[in-house]
C-alpha cells in the first residue's frame, strides 16, 4: 500500500460562516473550497491524490510531508493530516496507457493495414468486452 498524509490547513469564510477554504503547506499551488467541514475535509482529499498523481505522471517523487506542529496558522485555522491511499486512487482515476508488443498471424495485418485498423483499439475493445 501507498498510503500518504499531508498536513491541510482549514480556513473558516468569514463571509460564509459554513465555508471553508484549504491550503496544503507541502502541495504548492493546491488549494481547495468546501460549503461545510465535511465537503472542504473530503475536497481535501480529492486535492491532495490529484496533487500527487500529477507528480507521479510527470516522474517526479512525492515532496516530504511536513508534521502538523510545524504549520503556521492565523487566528481560527486549524490544521488536519488528509490521508490518501495512493494505489487506490491512481486505479481509481488512471487513463493512462501502456505499450504492448502484441503478435498477430501475418495473414491479417494486410488486411488491418487495408482497412485502416487500429490494432490497438480493437484489442482494448476485446479486453473490456471480456472484463465487463
Amino acid at each position: 500500500m501507498n498510503k500518504v498524509a499531508y498536513p491541510a490547513a482549514f480556513v473558516n469564510d468569514q463571509q460564509n460562516d459554513s465555508g471553508y477554504s484549504v491550503y496544503f503547506p507541502n502541495l504548492p499551488g493546491a488549494f481547495r473550497c468546501g460549503d461545510t467541514l465535511a465537503d472542504a475535509m473530503l475536497m481535501a482529499q480529492d486535492r491532495t491524490g490529484l496533487w500527487l498523481f500529477d507528480e507521479l505522471k510527470c516522474g517526479r517523487s512525492y515532496p516530504e510531508s511536513s508534521t502538523i506542529e510545524s504549520v503556521s496558522l492565523e487566528s481560527g485555522q486549524f490544521v488536519q493530516y488528509i490521508a490518501v491511499d495512493m494505489d487506490e486512487f491512481v486505479r481509481k482515476h488512471s487513463q493512462c496507457v501502456v505499450c504492448k508488443n502484441v503478435s498477430i498471424p501475418a495473414r491479417l495485418n494486410p488486411f488491418g493495414e487495408r482497412n485502416t485498423i487500429h490494432f490497438s483499439k480493437v484489442l482494448t475493445r476485446g479486453l473490456e468486452e471480456i472484463f465487463q
